[in-house]
């Protein structure tokens, strides 16, 4: 059986109108054709449908328009063309009007904050044994930073004082080459002006210079 003979056929019932509890037939429906209660009775639960994922997060993007003519019209079996200001006008209206109210509903429910979830006691101490090693992670890492900040220093300032000591050591060696130099040479100058006197000298003089009583 077609949806257009099943409709048919409610629509013969003598309690057409209290079928469905939530919604009450406009009276364009009631007194309408038989077309117009089968599009009426697919634009509503369509309309009832939509609504429903909306409020249940199913629908994550807004739409322009949620219910759409040519959609209903060819799935109630009839053409495309068929709902259309001059041939279905009440209709028309009804589904601009709950095209707005689906539109309002789903930004309502797109700016409403969800309720913080209150986390369970395995999540919470989960929570706290990470903070924990986050924690001694990061001390560990202070500590290393400060020793190898102490060690870098004093290895810089043994460093600054080998190079000074260095420096003095290097300036008392030259200082003492200066003066060995300078005693060589005075030594040899002396070697020279003894050697120039013993010549002078007679052989007796030499004699008694070099005797050692």
């Amino acid at each position: 059986m077609s949806v257009r003979e099943k409709l048919r056929k409610k629509d013969a019932t003598s309690n057409e109108q209290k079928s469905d509890p939530i919604k009450m037939d406009p009276r364009w429906v009631a007194e309408g054709t038989s077309a117009t209660k089968i599009l009426f009775k697919i634009s509503y639960d369509q309309y009832k449908k939509i609504k429903s994922d909306i409020e249940d997060g199913k629908i994550t993007q807004s739409k322009n328009q949620w219910l759409i003519r040519s959609k209903i019209a060819t799935e109630a079996g009839y053409d495309r063309s068929l709902i259309n200001s001059r041939r279905q006008p009440e209709l028309c209206s009804w589904l601009d009007i709950k095209n707005e109210e689906l539109t309002d509903l789903f930004e309502t429910r797109r700016q409403k904050k969800p309720t913080a979830r209150q986390k369970s006691k395995r999540e919470l101490e989960k929570q706290i044994t990470n903070l924990r090693k986050e924690y001694e992670t990061l001390l560990e890492s202070d500590r290393r930073h400060i020793v190898e900040s102490y060690f870098n220093s004093n290895v810089l300032d043994d460093r600054d004082s080998l190079r000074i000591k260095n420096q003095k050591l290097k300036i008392e060696n030259d200082e003492l080459f200066d003066k060995n130099a300078r005693l060589q040479k005075l030594a040899q100058q002396n070697e020279d002006r003894i050697e120039k006197l013993m010549q002078i000298l007679t052989a007796e003089q030499r004699a008694l210079l070099l005797w050692d009583p």
